[in-house]
């Protein structure tokens, strides 16, 4: 059965170096195999891959599933090793993380083709550089999907779990400019003064405040210019993001008024938080399949962003799954053969159980 390929897909995805922004050659690796499997790429860009398979049936929705090609990298080659059914690697990261995904979709693919398993519209999204501010996914031209809502797998953990909340996260650069030649008051003192003002501002207890930065320099002409960055995080929706950024901004003001400094600043959304509510179609599928193969299937929660965030900001409601991997972004990440086994098995689960499931026409943009 094809669904054992994914070692083998796994193996030469691996063995494919394809650091953030370097992924040409694992992106030529699958045009290739994808056009050996006769699916066609409705979107061959920046930013990545699109491929599409055709429904074979109306009862089943469709569905879209995401992983990205590029991985964290130490600047070595991974010269990757099998151990007693554990993927390691030597010298350079594994990458796993996400090639654990890419390798568990080409695997389904082939399945597919193989046992001729009635579906909907499939769509698979190959994303490039991921690892380096999700700039992929921002790229591409997502009005060439049918699809309304689909899965994610770039999480940790074991297979079977998923998430279905996730933080926003951003960042506030301020520059506060004082010249000796028209004050005494130190720019220094100024920024710490603004820092202790906001400290006692009453945020929700869902923002999390932290400074990231603050660095101060002197130059010949008198000026003193000081750098502050905050950084933002909490489970909250942009609208509520901007309105606590304006009383945060607003301390900056009043001190540019009072104190005779000038500020600039700007505002960076690293990336935008997302809820899927737990009556949505992809949370109720999920639960479906992860009682085909009797998974515990935990509903986790992981610090950090995904092309899931961007997907979801977009309006492609986009659950985001676990697949497997420990110890990402490091020498000693490894994954198990047994975890791409299970993983492929459950994406097909995934598909076998939306029969019937809803089909989602409408944008579920917030």
């Amino acid at each position: 059965m094809a669904i054992s390929d994914v070692h083998s897909y796994f193996e030469n995805i691996a063995r494919i170096y394809s650091p953030s922004g370097e992924e040409d050659a694992l992106i030529q690796y699958l045009e290739a195999e994808l056009s050996r499997q006769e699916v066609p790429l409705i979107y061959n860009g920046a930013g990545g891959l699109i491929a599409r398979i055709p429904a074979t049936s109306e009862e089943y929705p469709a569905l879209f599933f995401v992983a990205h090609l590029d991985t964290a990298s130490n600047g070595s080659e991974p010269e990757v090793i099998l151990e007693e059914g554990i993927y390691k690697a030597k010298a350079g990261f594994l990458g796993a993380d996400d090639k654990a995904g890419v390798a568990a979709l080409l695997a389904v693919i082939a399945t597919l083709k193989e046992m001729e398993i009635p579906h909907g519209t499939l769509e698979f999204i190959f994303t490039t550089k991921e690892e380096s501010g999700l700039q992929g996914v921002k790229m591409l031209e997502l009005n060439r999907l049918s699809a309304r809502y689909g899965f994610c797998l770039d999480a940790p953990g074991e297979v079977g779990s998923f998430q279905r909340l996730s933080d926003t996260r951003a960042r506030m650069d301020f520059r506060v400019v004082q010249r000796f030649l028209t004050s005494n008051v130190s720019g220094i003192n100024v920024a710490r003064t603004i820092l202790h003002h906001i400290k006692q501002l009453k945020l929700p207890a869902k923002f999390h405040l932290e400074m990231t930065r603050f660095e101060g320099e002197c130059s010949e002409e008198g000026e003193e210019a000081v750098q502050v960055e905050l950084e933002l995080t909490g489970c909250f929706l942009l609208e509520e993001l901007l309105l606590e950024m304006e009383n945060v901004k607003l301390a900056f003001t009043q001190a540019e008024q009072k104190y005779g400094v000038k500020v600039g600043s700007d505002l960076h959304v690293i990336y935008p938080g997302f809820e899927i509510k737990e009556t949505h179609p992809s949370v109720k599928l999920a639960k479906r399949a992860l009682k085909k193969q009797s998974l515990t299937g935990a509903e986790v929660r992981f610090a950090g962003g995904s092309d899931a965030n961007i997907l979801n900001d977009r309006g492609f409601e986009t659950l985001l799954l676990s697949v497997g991997y420990e110890k990402a972004h490091s020498e000693n990440e490894q994954i198990t053969q047994d975890s791409l086994l299970v993983l492929t098995q459950f994406i097909l689960d995934l598909l076998v159980s939306s029969r019937g499931m809803e089909v989602v026409t409408t944008f579920f943009k917030k």
